[in-house]
């Protein structure tokens, strides 16, 4: 590898989530999402081949997780020097995690030539299971609509349904509460199925 090995430099935004549309799947659909990809917080880092796997940088732990399972999902027999140079914060509805494994299997496909697209990386890492606007905005950015999942097929990415670029100069005031009630991964699923699926009559006029 030497002098010769290619560094990748990914730089993605973080997003906000306006909302869930149709929690209940009466209609045929589930979930159903609005949202918008902001410049910043965002995720910048540098990757390139290595014989072993270094991690220098924010949420190191997390991102060695993700390349671990990836690698052991596409046999990817070498390792990689990872440098994470910005940061999204975690657990404060930025979409962090999403953001990170994104661009985590984008680089290694880049890197390991896996012929995988960012949905893909996005189902396998079970990245878009309520909401795409994570996965739309990495690849898009911009004002976005998915269309939800079809209750016969959840393993998929929400399809695009509308996408819009957001007027560059909107700004978005984020107040984030100093409490340590925060969700993500089982807690954050459990809250989501005590929540009550709003009325039949409203979910139909807003989809």
């Amino acid at each position: 590898m030497g002098d010769t090995t290619i560094k990748l430099r990914i730089d993605t935004p973080s997003r906000l989530h306006f909302g869930i549309i149709d929690m209940r799947g009466d209609l045929g659909r589930l979930h159903g999402s609005v949202g918008v990809a902001i410049e910043k917080p965002r995720l910048i880092l540098e990757i390139k081949e290595s014989s072993g796997t270094n991690i220098r940088g924010a949420r190191s732990s997390r991102a060695k997780e993700i390349i671990e399972r990836l690698m052991k999902l596409y046999e990817i027999p070498s390792g990689v020097e990872l440098t994470i140079i910005e940061d999204i914060p975690e657990h404060m509805g930025f979409g962090s995690g999403t953001q990170l494994a994104l661009a985590l299997g984008v680089a290694l496909n880049k890197i390991f030539d896996l012929n995988i697209t960012v949905e893909d990386v996005a189902v396998k890492l079970e990245r878009s299971k309520r909401s795409g606007i994570g996965t739309h905005g990495f690849v898009h950015g911009g004002f976005i609509v998915d269309g939800g999942h079809s209750v016969k097929q959840l393993d998929t990415v929400p399809p695009l349904v509308y996408r819009q670029d957001f007027p560059p100069d909107w700004k978005f005031v984020v107040c984030i509460p100093e409490i340590n009630r925060r969700y993500s991964g089982e807690k954050e699923v459990s809250a989501f199925k005590n929540l009550e699926p709003p009325p039949a009559d409203t979910v139909s006029s807003v989809a």
